[in-house]
């Protein structure tokens, strides 16, 4: 994610204020490092809410494989289920440590009350649209 802020989060992980600066952060993601730590956070993206713009791209070095999200919401969500358990999932299978991660697409978490935020609120009358695109390459 070539992103230069994420959002600042209380110790219950809640968003608020003014995104934080990542540089030389382990949420500087712009000179591709790879992703071992835990994370569950937002990350505004550098782009109008109305233009699809990149809003990360994951490469797996051995293959070559790529996935890019692409998106028009002003922000992402990145979680890496690392404190799961094997008891928090389906009694037959394993944890995996790094074995997945999920990249969600949305308005800035908490907007509703972070004045600080683009507005998620939907009023009477008004439509909400939105684009994402999943694109794969290198198979």
């Amino acid at each position: 994610m070539g992103r230069s802020a994420a959002a600042t989060v209380d110790e219950r992980l809640i968003p608020h204020g003014a995104p934080d600066d990542v540089t030389d952060t382990v949420f500087d993601f712009r000179f591709r490092p790879a992703i071992g730590q835990i994370y569950d956070h937002s990350f505004c993206l550098d782009a109008g809410r109305d233009d699809l713009h990149l809003g990360a791209r994951l490469c797996e070095p051995e293959t070559g494989r790529i996935l890019e999200v692409w998106t028009t919401e002003p922000a992402i969500q990145l979680y890496t289920a690392n404190h799961f358990s094997d008891a928090m999932v389906a009694p037959f299978s394993k944890v995996v440590l790094n074995g997945a991660i999920a990249l969600e697409p949305q308005t800035y978490p908490n907007a509703p009350n972070e004045p600080t935020y683009r507005g998620a609120v939907l009023r009477p009358g008004e439509t909400y649209r939105y684009r994402m695109e999943w694109r794969f390459s290198g198979f």
